[in-house]
């Protein structure tokens, strides 16, 4: 697991839920591609995951799961 965190201002709720979403930005400039287009290539590949958690005053945690290299990833067994 790799973690990216920052001590800047947080990101509000009701962004946090929309910060995925393709061409959604909070900026003036800018495309708001980014996070659409690395939860993209994340999702494509088995196993990986990338998740965010933010708190207002404190600051965001990116979180980026990948399976180690050499070890297939888990599959749901058969019932």
């Amino acid at each position: 697991m790799k973690r990216l965190t920052d001590t800047g201002p947080g990101i509000a709720p009701d962004a946090l839920a929309q910060i995925w979403a393709p061409f959604y930005t909070t900026k003036a400039e800018g495309t708001g591609i980014g996070l659409s287009i690395v939860r993209s290539l994340v999702e494509e590949q088995p196993g990986t995951a990338i998740t965010v958690e933010s708190r207002l005053g404190v600051g965001t945690t990116f979180r980026l799961t990948m399976p180690a290299i050499g070890v297939a990833p888990a599959r749901p067994s058969a019932s």
